[in-house]
């Protein structure tokens, strides 16, 4: 999938080889290059090169072919084994045992060139495993620490690099939410280390969205509205044209009761060349509602109903919008409007129109 040096060590022997082979024969050619005539002179010295030679590889093919082969196998097995079939949804999800964390260590043990991928791999699957409801949280949270341990080993094996900090710090992010359920005091703990970590990388990367984005989003955690906001601006300033940045933003506002700014945003948004989808209109919508947002919620209704002016459920939801926000004339408008296009719900909507004429 990528060029890393345990593809390209044996790619680049095997052409070197070819073109051993190649001006070899060519050296008695007067064309052959100058610097490939000496090759004849090893003719018949086969029993001081072949040991020479194999005394050089045979190390240097254990180091960046057979070691890494093992470690990929065992990461390999870690990673075919995180899904299993949820009997109830037919569905696949993650799942925890115990021998899919030993096959992400065992690889991470060999230590070789490819151990900074074998934790990165571990800490994605520890982040979706953190969003399983069927896992118990304690069993998270072990991964989530074993995890951490990896990359923060990753971190003092080099220091100097910026994704070795986004990582961790992207890591906690995710999994706040469900390690400030049982244990607040560590979730605050790690996202302050999360800001120290972000520090270091600006340092590395000034320029780079994503520690700002993960700053924003460790910082919104901790409660710290505003200085969570501006992280968040100096995103949407470097990356105008990437949407989460814009809709996280938003939504912090939103969750803050800021409503104003919130409206602010949106705007802002609007005159982006932003796509968003309909998926991202409803994911706003409900937190809008679920903070009674309403006058947003109207706002974002519209924008989505723009992309499919045809569907009547939504329509249908923003009937029952205008209600909650106590606007019963555009309650009204609308959920006639959805009757008309869609007659399978008609008669659940004329239910809505009666409590529109008597609230109690």
């Amino acid at each position: 999938i990528f060029d890393t040096i345990n593809t390209d060590v044996v790619v680049l022997a095997v052409l070197a080889y070819v073109a051993f082979l190649h001006f070899t024969h060519a050296s008695g050619d007067a064309q052959a290059p100058d610097s490939h005539r000496h090759l004849t002179a090893f003719a018949g010295k086969g029993w001081v090169t072949v040991p020479l030679a194999a005394a050089v590889l045979f190390p240097a093919f254990w180091y960046t072919v057979k070691r890494p082969y093992d470690s990929n196998v065992s990461l390999t097995q870690g990673i075919a084994l995180e899904k299993g079939l949820d009997p109830q949804s037919g569905k696949m999800r993650f799942i925890y045992m115990e021998e899919i964390g030993d096959l992400f260590k065992r690889a991470d043990r060999i230590q070789t060139t490819g151990r900074y991928e074998v934790r990165e791999e571990y800490a994605n699957y520890a982040s979706e495993l953190a969003k399983e409801p069927l896992v118990p949280a304690e069993t998270k949270i072990v991964v989530v620490r074993e995890a951490l341990a990896l990359l923060e080993e990753s971190i003092r094996q080099d220091p100097a690099f910026a994704r070795r900090y986004m990582y961790p710090s992207s890591l906690i992010n995710m999994t706040f939410g469900v390690l400030q359920e049982t244990h607040p005091g560590l979730a605050r703990a790690l996202a302050e280390k999360t800001l120290s970590w972000l520090q270091r990388a600006e340092g590395l990367a000034p320029t780079r969205p994503q520690v700002f984005l993960e700053r924003g989003r460790a910082l919104a955690s901790l409660k710290r509205i505003d200085e969570a906001a501006s992280a968040f601006q100096v995103v949407t300033k470097l990356i105008p044209w990437v949407k989460s940045p814009h809709l996280e933003l938003f939504a912090l506002y939103v969750s803050a009761g800021r409503f104003e700014d919130a409206a602010k945003e949106r705007e802002k948004m609007a005159a982006l060349p932003l796509a968003l989808s309909v998926s991202d209109y409803d994911s706003l919508i409900r937190l809008c509602i679920s903070r009674k947002a309403f006058s947003e919620a109207v706002a974002l209704y519209q924008r989505r109903l723009a992309l499919t002016p045809g569907d009547a459920v939504a329509m249908a939801h923003l009937a029952a919008t205008y209600r909650d926000m106590g606007d019963m004339e555009s309650a009204r408008r609308t959920a006639l409007s959805a009757a008309a296009l869609s007659p399978q719900i008609a008669a659940g909507l004329q239910e809505f129109l009666k409590t529109l004429e008597d609230p109690k």
